[in-house]
């Protein structure tokens, strides 16, 4: 017997390898570009630049909120209006911003400085962290160099530094007394 070996290979039709180059290039064309993006991540922008930030705020904790009936929560809605027209809090002391990924920004200075720790709400030197607590996430102050823990537990915040307020995730608002947070029945 006669044994005979041939090798097997495939060729592709020049329009073929054409397609199958411009395919390859427009991927990692799609890659390079992608990764663009984060390199501006640290970079401060301005989530809520008009008045439908209000909305979208809205419906980022919508879900938190439920049992709230539509009367409490165009009330809140329309003292937040007030309160964060520009899109970043300012006062007494000094500006604050959330940034991309929800980064803290404070402005000094030097201009914006990015502030260790995230944070879903902003105030006069408070945050809301993005730690689940009871009532919503973790609450904090700044105290010149960190934002130190407080207590309770809420979604929203405003107020200047020395008399803050905040919403909880059923739409109750609380003041800071000096040392906790007393409740805000609804005739204020």
């Amino acid at each position: 017997m006669k044994s005979s070996s041939k090798a097997i290979t495939r060729t592709y039709p020049s329009h073929e390898l054409a397609a199958k180059c411009a395919l390859l290039a427009v991927l990692l064309l799609l890659t390079l570009f992608s990764t663009i993006p984060q390199a501006f991540a640290d970079q401060p922008r301005d989530r809520w630049s008009d008045d439908r930030r209000d909305d979208r705020r809205d419906d980022r904790r919508d879900d938190r909120r439920d049992d709230r009936s539509d009367e409490s929560r165009n009330e809140w809605r329309d003292e937040r209006r007030d309160h964060d027209r520009d899109g970043w809090r300012g006062g007494g002391r000094s500006e604050w911003r959330i940034g991309d990924h929800n980064q803290i920004y404070h402005r000094t200075d030097r201009g914006w400085q990015r502030v260790q720790g995230s944070a879903i709400d902003v105030g006069d030197g408070w945050v809301i962290g993005t730690d689940r607590r009871n009532g919503g996430f973790g609450i904090y102050r700044w105290n010149g160099r960190r934002f130190d823990r407080m207590p309770g537990g809420a979604v929203e915040i405003g107020g200047s530094y020395e008399r803050p307020w905040v919403i909880n995730n059923r739409g109750e608002r609380f003041e800071w007394t000096g040392h906790d947070w007393r409740e805000v029945r609804r005739g204020w």
